[in-house]
C-alpha cells in the first residue's frame, strides 16, 4: 500500500513541476513580433494616415531620337504606411537613384501627344503609382496612394 501512495504522490509532483515551469519559463521569453506578411497590400493592413514626399524636380527629355522637348515634372507622393514601418523617408532617401531612373523609364517613353491634355496626363499618373510602389514599397510594407504634380513643363 505504501508502494501506491509514494508512486501517486510522485506523478503528482512531477505535473505540478511541469505546471510550473511553463508558466514561470515562458514569463521570460519574449514573444515573436507579429507576421503582418500574409496582410500587405489590403486596405486593414495600412494607416489612415497620409503622407507626404516631395521629390526633386526631374528633368528628361521625351521620346524621340531627334526630341529636343524636355519635361519638367516636380511631384509629391502621397502613400500610407503598415505597421512594419515607423518612417519611410529614408527609403526614399536611399532608393533615390531608383526613382530617377523609373521616372526616365516613364518619360523618356512618351513623346509630346502622349504628355498634353488632363487625360494623357492622368494615366501617367497612374503609371507613375505602379513604378513609384514597385521602388519603394516592392514588398507592400507602404502603399503609393497618390501622385501629385506640382510642376508640370514640356519645352
Amino acid at each position: 500500500m505504501k508502494k501506491k501512495v509514494i508512486l501517486a504522490g510522485g506523478g503528482g509532483l512531477v505535473v505540478l513541476a511541469v505546471v510550473a515551469f511553463m508558466v514561470v519559463g515562458s514569463a521570460g521569453v519574449p514573444k515573436a513580433p507579429p507576421d503582418y506578411t500574409s496582410q500587405r497590400g489590403q486596405e486593414s493592413y495600412y494607416s489612415a494616415e497620409l503622407h507626404y514626399e516631395d521629390l526633386a524636380p526631374f528633368i528628361g527629355n521625351l521620346k524621340g531620337s531627334r526630341s529636343k522637348l524636355f519635361v519638367k515634372v516636380s511631384l509629391t507622393i502621397v502613400y500610407r504606411l503598415g505597421p512594419e514601418i515607423a518612417d519611410a523617408k529614408s527609403l526614399f532617401t536611399a532608393r533615390k537613384a531608383l526613382l530617377a531612373d523609373r521616372l526616365n523609364m516613364v518619360f523618356g517613353s512618351k513623346g509630346f501627344e502622349e504628355v498634353e491634355g488632363a487625360e494623357r496626363r492622368a494615366a501617367i499618373k497612374e503609371e507613375l503609382k505602379v513604378q513609384i510602389q514597385s521602388a519603394i514599397f516592392p514588398d507592400k510594407r507602404g502603399r503609393v496612394d497618390d501622385v501629385l504634380y506640382r510642376e508640370f513643363y514640356v519645352q
